[in-house]
C-alpha cells in the first residue's frame, strides 16, 4: 500500500513539473485562429446573403409570372368583352336592319295599294252627349285614329268620319256600309262609342275626333290605328294593337299599350302603378310622377326621363333601357334587359345597388368602390354596395350589354 502510494505521488510529481515547462501558445498561433473563425463567419454571412438575394429573385420571378397572368386573363377578358359587344351590336344591327326592311316593304305595298284603291271619306256624324264634368268615355274601334282633347264644358262631343277603299269610287263608296258605327249614352255619364265589321272583307274605317271635359275618364281600345289623348285629368287607359299611343299633360294615366307601335308620353301623373308596354316598338315617357312604373317591351327600347316614383320595374328583351330621376329613399328599381345597355342617372340620390353583366362593363360616374367579383371561368362581372350611405335599391342586369350608374 506505500509503494502504490509512493508511485502515485511521483507521477503527480512528474506531470505537474511537465506541464509547468511547456511552452505556452505564441500570439501569431491565436490571431491564425481569431482570422479563421472570422473568415468562416464571413463566409457563413455570405452565403445566407445568397441565399436571401435567390428567394429575393425567385419572389420577384413569381410576381411578374402572376403580374403577366393577371394582364393575359384582363387581356383576355376584354377581348372577351369586346367580342361579345361587337357580336351584341352586330345582332342588333341585323335586327334593326330587319325592322327597316319591314317597314320599308309595309311603307311600299302602302304606296302600292294607295296607287290600286281609291279612298274616299263618307259620312260624317256629330253628336254631343251632356254628361257632367267628370263624365266617362268609352272607345272601342275596329281601325282608324282616335283623337281626345280635353275641353272646357260639361259635354263630350264626338266627330266619327267613316273612310273607306276599293279599287272604284263605287266599290269604295259599297265599303262605306260595311263599318257600323254606335253611339249611346249608357247612364252614370258614361257614354259607350263602338265600332263593328260587317262581312269578312271590310275596308272601311273610323277616324275620331272627341272632345271630353278636362274632368273625365277615358278608356280607348283599337286594333289598328293611332290613339292620342291630351290634357285629360280623369283617369286614362289606352290600349291598341297596331299602332303609336301618344299621352300628354295627364294628371291619371293608368295604362297605354301598344303591340306594334310606340308608345310616346310627356308630363303624366298617375296617383297608382303606371302599366307601359310594347311589343315590338319603343317606350318614351318624359317628366312622369307616380307611386309606381311597370314598363316592358320586347324589341325596343324602354326611355324614362325626370321620373318621380316610389318603385319602377323596366324589362325589354332586345332593347336599350334609360332611366333618369331622383329615387325615393326606400324606393325599389329593378332594370332588366337580356340584350342591351342599361343607362341610370339618379341625381344625386343614395342609394344600394346589385348589378350584374354577362357580357359587358359596369361603370359608376363618379367612381365608386364597392365589392366586384368577376367570373373566373369566363365572361361575367357583378357588382354590389352602397353609394352615399345606402337608401333606394338598384337591380340592374343586363345578360349583354354594358351597366352605367351616373348622377
Amino acid at each position: 500500500m506505500t509503494t502504490i502510494s509512493t508511485l502515485m505521488t511521483g507521477w503527480l510529481i512528474g506531470a505537474a513539473a511537465t506541464a509547468a515547462t511547456a511552452p505556452l501558445p505564441s500570439y501569431d498561433v491565436l490571431g491564425d485562429r481569431v482570422a479563421t473563425e472570422r473568415a468562416s463567419t464571413a463566409r457563413a454571412s455570405s452565403d445566407q446573403e445568397d441565399r436571401e438575394k435567390q428567394r429575393e429573385q425567385q419572389r420577384e420571378r413569381e410576381r411578374q409570372q402572376r403580374e403577366q397572368q393577371r394582364e393575359q386573363e384582363q387581356q383576355q377578358r376584354e377581348e372577351q368583352q369586346e367580342a361579345a359587344r361587337q357580336q351584341r351590336d352586330a345582332q342588333r344591327e341585323k335586327w334593326k336592319n330587319q325592322v327597316r326592311e319591314q317597314h320599308d316593304r309595309a311603307q311600299a305595298q302602302r304606296e302600292r295599294q294607295r296607287g290600286e284603291w281609291v279612298e274616299i271619306e263618307g259620312e260624317r256624324v256629330n253628336k254631343s252627349f251632356n254628361v257632367g264634368k267628370a263624365g266617362s268615355l268609352l272607345l272601342h274601334n275596329i281601325s282608324g285614329d282616335v283623337i281626345i282633347t280635353a275641353g272646357s264644358g260639361s259635354e263630350i262631343k264626338v266627330e266619327a268620319i267613316k273612310k273607306a277603299k276599293g279599287r272604284s269610287q263605287n266599290e269604295a263608296r259599297l265599303q262605306l256600309d260595311n263599318v257600323v258605327l254606335t253611339m249611346q249614352e249608357a247612364g252614370g255619364g258614361r257614354v259607350d262609342i263602338r265600332v263593328e265589321p260587317r262581312g269578312r272583307e271590310s275596308r272601311a274605317w273610323i277616324d275620331f275626333n272627341v272632345i271630353v271635359p278636362y274632368e273625365a275618364s277615358a278608356e280607348l281600345h283599337s286594333v289598328s290605328g293611332d290613339l292620342s289623348v291630351t290634357g285629360v285629368k280623369g283617369e286614362v287607359r289606352v290600349e291598341t294593337v297596331s299602332g303609336d299611343v301618344k299621352g300628354t299633360g295627364l294628371s291619371r294615366l293608368a295604362a297605354a299599350k301598344s303591340v306594334s307601335g310606340d308608345v310616346v308620353l310627356n308630363n303624366i301623373e298617375s296617383d297608382g302603378t303606371l302599366s307601359l308596354s310594347a311589343v315590338s316598338g319603343d317606350v318614351t315617357a318624359t317628366n312622369v310622377k307616380a307611386r309606381a312604373i311597370d314598363v316592358s317591351a320586347v324589341s325596343g327600347d324602354a326611355v324614362l326621363e325626370q321620373c318621380v316614383a316610389d318603385r319602377a320595374q323596366v324589362s325589354t328583351v332586345n332593347g336599350d333601357i334609360s332611366y333618369n330621376g331622383k329615387l325615393s329613399k326606400a324606393g325599389r328599381y329593378e332594370l332588366k334587359t337580356h340584350s342591351g345597355d342599361i343607362v341610370l342617372h339618379h341625381q344625386g340620390t343614395p342609394f344600394e345597388v346589385s348589378a350584374s353583366t354577362f357580357s359587358g362593363d359596369i361603370k359608376f360616374d363618379p367612381a365608386a368602390t364597392l365589392k366586384s367579383n368577376t367570373s373566373q371561368y369566363g365572361p361575367g362581372r357583378s357588382v354590389r354596395g352602397a353609394v352615399g350611405g345606402g337608401g333606394a335599391y338598384l337591380e340592374l342586369t343586363t345578360f349583354s350589354g354594358d351597366i352605367i350608374v351616373g348622377k
